[in-house]
């Protein structure tokens, strides 16, 4: 994942990682605002990629995610 978020010249701000149940999880925060390439583009290739190794990728914008866990 991190090699293709690295071809769309996308940067890394933040990464956890926890195992849910049973399942390996990894939530990464991402800069775009450098890529040439718009949100629905990377997020295509992003699911794109996680299918080819059998991973369930989800990708949501910013404004999604803080809306959901707002408090």
């Amino acid at each position: 994942m991190t090699s293709r978020l690295a071809e769309t010249n996308c940067d890394v701000i933040d990464l956890s990682q926890k195992i849910l149940k049973e399942f390996f999880t990894i939530m990464l925060l991402v800069d775009i605002s450098n890529s040439e390439e718009n949100f629905e583009s990377i997020k295509q290739k992003l699911i794109e990629t996680g299918e080819n190794f059998d991973l369930k990728v989800i990708v949501q914008h910013e404004e999604i995610f803080k809306t959901m866990h707002r408090i």
